[in-house]
């Protein structure tokens, strides 16, 4: 498993990957956590058949935090981030798994950042 950073916006995102071929699947952690919740997923033989991505928020894990965290930790910022985060890392026809604020952040993402569709 690799650990890099993609450079969003202001941000540098933190982001785990196993596995480098086959359909993408991304993973996005709940509030106060980081990608390390997915270790066990990432460190297993699902990697074989696809690529494991989790990333970390802004302000969580190995990510930058805020300079303006009235702004920049919201559900709709968080939803860019993750639109933007796919585009940059050419996640295509992916599916998105999110739990407690992960999971919030792919409902917005889904219905005000087309991300369901693949189309960003």
């Amino acid at each position: 498993m690799v650990t890099k950073k993609a450079k969003i916006d202001s941000f540098d995102i933190a982001y785990r990957q196993s596995g480098e071929q086959g359909p993408p699947v991304v993973f996005i952690h709940g509030n106060s956590f980081s990608s390390e919740i997915f270790h066990k997923q990432l460190e297993s033989n699902l990697a074989d058949s696809y690529r494991l991505i989790a990333f970390d928020l802004p302000g969580h894990g190995r990510s930058s935090w805020s300079d303006n965290p009235e702004n920049d930790y919201t559900l709709e910022n968080f939803a860019r981030i993750l639109a933007a985060f796919s585009k940059e890392l050419d996640i295509e026809n992916a599916v998105f798994a999110g739990w407690c604020l992960g999971g919030h952040i792919l409902l917005e993402a889904a219905v005000h950042r087309g991300i369901v569709t693949g189309k960003l």
